[in-house]
C-alpha cells in the first residue's frame, strides 16, 4: 500500500481507532465508513479471521465490539484507547472498584469517572 493509501485509510478509520479496527470484533453494519472498498475489506477480513482462526483474541477487545454496546451502539473511547486500554482485562474488574479505578487512572494519567459495584462512589478518588 502506498503512503497515500495508508494516509487515506488512517483518515477514514480515524474515529474508530484507525487500522486498530482490523483487530476489533466489529459488525461492519455498525460502522459508517465512507469508502465502499474499505467497508468490504473489513467485512472480508472479519469473515476470514472468524473462519480460519482457532483462537479469537479480538473477542476480548472493548472498542468497536459488536457484543459490547451502549444504547445499542458499539463504543470507542479515544482517551482510553490512547492510554493502552483496549481489552476487557485492562479494566481490571478482577479487583475491587477502588483498586481497578486507581490502576486505570494511573494508566490514563488523569482522574476519570468510574462507576462500578459501589453506587455511592460516583468517581475514582486520587
Amino acid at each position: 500500500m502506498t503512503a497515500h493509501g495508508k494516509n487515506y485509510l488512517h483518515h477514514i478509520l480515524k474515529s474508530f481507532g484507525g487500522p486498530f479496527l482490523f483487530h476489533c470484533n466489529n459488525n461492519i453494519k455498525d460502522l459508517t465508513i465512507s469508502s465502499q472498498f474499505y467497508t468490504e475489506l473489513l467485512q472480508w477480513w472479519a469473515d476470514f479471521r472468524d473462519e480460519f482462526s482457532a483462537e479469537k483474541p479480538w473477542h476480548n477487545i472493548i472498542w468497536n465490539n459488536k457484543d459490547i454496546r451502549i444504547d445499542n451502539k458499539p463504543i470507542f473511547y479515544k482517551t482510553f484507547f490512547e492510554s493502552g486500554i483496549t481489552r476487557v482485562t485492562d479494566l481490571r474488574f478482577d479487583l475491587n472498584v477502588i483498586e481497578s479505578c486507581t490502576i486505570v487512572t494511573k494508566k490514563m494519567k488523569k482522574q476519570i469517572f468510574w462507576y462500578g459495584q459501589v453506587s455511592d462512589m460516583p468517581y475514582c478518588p486520587t
